[in-house]
């Protein structure tokens, strides 16, 4: 996987229903800030990542390579709010569909 540390591993509870990480968050005023984090997938089983920022699907991706890739989603909008971000692992084949994530921070 090329990582060994901070690795968090997921999978969906059924076909139907994703693994979802939820938080609400501070997103500070006057500060640029971003979600930022990583995702990769078990190498026999491809998953589908959705990304809920206060309320609004942000993205839909399928991940389907078995090597990091890098997100970044700008937060600036809500500075001074509380908003809640969703971090979802939806299965897609139903196979073995780890989602494993790295470095899930808020960034300024």
């Amino acid at each position: 996987m090329g990582r060994t540390q901070n690795i968090l591993l997921t999978h969906p509870l059924s076909r139907d229903t994703p693994c979802v990480l939820s938080r609400s968050v501070d997103i500070p005023a006057g500060k640029k800030t971003a979600l930022a984090f990583a995702v990769n997938n078990h190498p026999k089983g491809n998953w589908t990542l959705v990304v809920r920022i206060a309320g609004d699907e942000v993205l839909q991706k399928p991940i389907e390579a078995p090597s990091w890739q890098e997100f970044q989603f700008d937060l600036t909008k809500h500075a001074g709010e509380t908003i809640k971000i969703e971090l979802e692992n939806r299965a897609s084949d139903w196979a073995p569909e780890a989602a494993y994530w790295s470095r899930i921070d808020l960034v300024e």
